[in-house]
């Protein structure tokens, strides 16, 4: 138990050394800010890509005056709203990590070098390619969010009866089971690997069994298919390679995954929560959540995935699923949806450790990203915060009701709410005025002035090339 204990503080500190350092030093992360408020640092390329989208920049009026008026009328508000929510620990809330963690977690592991790397692909593997390449296919490609719907619909189709399926409908994008017809394609074009993988090795079904295409389980249907004469082989490889990398790619991210448990002796013990976590799923409208009440504290602090760098127990998984309930995400209903939810976590889990142990080194946006989810998360928390605590009396309401009978023709019960909101935003407005004003007081805005310049005279060089 001190080891797992010891091992999660070295996971922290790997996370917390990707999260600000990634490819440099923390002085070096340092040095290129455009202005920070105490420890609330705007960074260099974080400005420059925002600042990019201004009419500003794209009429070509670049100076270090407008520069300076764009940082106070856009960031000033915005890092001091940030400083406010660190002095009342809000970057300390419990759900603020878990959502931090996540995010950091799901950004790093996708930045792997195995999902962008060059793969070699084998002459004989794509001599078998090029041999199914000239079957040309319609396909009515369906997504559900669960197991048993996908093989609901497998089956019915596989006994030729008719499938009851809604039109795609463009208003309502998150409904499902929802479907897409692709028309006069080849193997590996416009859908997914797994999905192609699957027609590759079953070219002769009409009805492709479900495959989990995180967060779907996806079904295909063969609604027609013809040949077509293909170019000779070698003048056509070029165009091989780049349909039949990603199915490739698929085969090679697995074995990938299945060197790297044992490189970091990777222990699952997901199977023995398959059926707690089934019984505890409640959903409503295609979202769902796992109720916690429905384990005990021993359950929930019990281990899901141990590697060498890390443990994470069934609290965290829960936690993170609930996070993300109003999202588009698999519901838990049967074993297969939640094996399916273990193994994305587990592969996840994988490849943040396996780059951790590796030390590889990030591209500046991954930062950047993490930098700005985390500051707008925080501002939107102590907003919610500053709204929640505005206390508003019914008398109020009515002065404010008897001073404003110009603006409000209703009874005062017709407009109460419209009233309370405007009063709010109001008291709202003022206490955040106040709230930026101390801590600007307090600690100061220091600015770059040296490196603004500089970035001016780069962004107007820019702009004339």
């Amino acid at each position: 138990m001190k080891m797992l204990k010891n091992n999660k503080k070295l996971i922290l500190l790997g996370l917390i050394f990707l999260t600000c350092c990634f490819n440099c030093s923390k002085n070096n992360i340092e040095k290129p800010y455009i202005m920070k408020i105490d420890n609330v640092i705007l960074r260099k390329s974080i400005f420059i890509r925002r600042f990019k989208y201004t009419n500003t920049f794209k009429n070509g009026e670049v100076t270090t005056n407008k520069m300076m008026d764009f940082l106070n009328r856009v960031y000033k508000p915005e890092l001091l709203l940030v400083k406010a929510a660190y002095e009342k620990g809000l970057n300390q809330d419990k759900f603020f990590k878990s959502r931090m963690n996540q995010y950091e977690k799901n950004l790093i592991s996708s930045a792997h070098p195995i999902f962008s790397q060059n793969i070699i692909i084998q002459d004989n593997q794509l001599r078998e390619f090029y041999k199914k390449k000239n079957k040309v296919y319609t396909l009515k490609v369906i997504k559900t969010l669960t197991y048993k719907s996908a093989d609901s619909l497998y089956q019915r189709a596989q006994s030729g009866k008719q499938l009851k399926l809604q039109k795609p409908d463009s208003k309502m994008p998150n409904s499902f089971p929802s479907y897409k017809i692709h028309k006069n394609i080849t193997l590996g074009e416009k859908i997914h690997p797994k999905v192609s993988q699957n027609l590759l090795e079953n070219s002769e079904a009409k009805v492709l069994k479900p495959v989990e295409t995180f967060p779907f389980w996806t079904v295909a249907l063969v609604k027609s298919e013809r040949t077509k004469q293909l170019p000779p082989y070698s003048g056509y490889k070029e165009e091989l390679k780049k349909d039949y990398e990603p199915i490739n790619r698929e085969t090679v991210i697995q074995q990938y995954l299945d060197q790297t448990k044992d490189s970091l002796n990777f222990k699952d013990h997901s199977q023995k929560f398959y059926k707690k976590i089934k019984n505890a799923f409640e959903s409503k409208n295609n979202k769902g959540i796992i109720n916690k009440r429905k384990f005990d504290q021993k359950v929930l602090k019990q281990p899901v995935f141990i590697s060498s760098l890390d443990t994470i127990d069934l609290d965290e998984i829960i936690t993170e699923y609930n996070l993300n309930a109003t999202k588009t995400q698999p519901l838990l209903k049967t074993t297969e949806d939640v094996k399916a939810f273990f193994n994305t976590i587990a592969n996840r889990e994988l490849m943040f450790n396996d780059l951790i142990r590796n030390d590889i080194k990030f591209p500046e946006i991954i930062t950047d990203k993490i930098v700005n989810k985390k500051y707008a998360i925080l501002r939107a928390n102590f907003l919610k915060r500053i709204s929640n605590n505005i206390e508003i009396t019914d008398q109020e309401a009515q002065d404010y009701y008897f001073q404003n009978r110009d603006k409000y023709k209703g009874d005062f019960n017709n407009v109460k709410a419209n009233i309370y909101r405007r009063i709010r935003t109001q008291k709202a407005e003022e206490k955040i005025a106040q709230i930026k004003s101390k801590i600007q007081a307090k600690y100061g805005i220091k600015y770059n002035k040296k490196l603004i310049r500089e970035i001016a005279e780069q962004l107007s060089k820019d702009n004339i090339k």
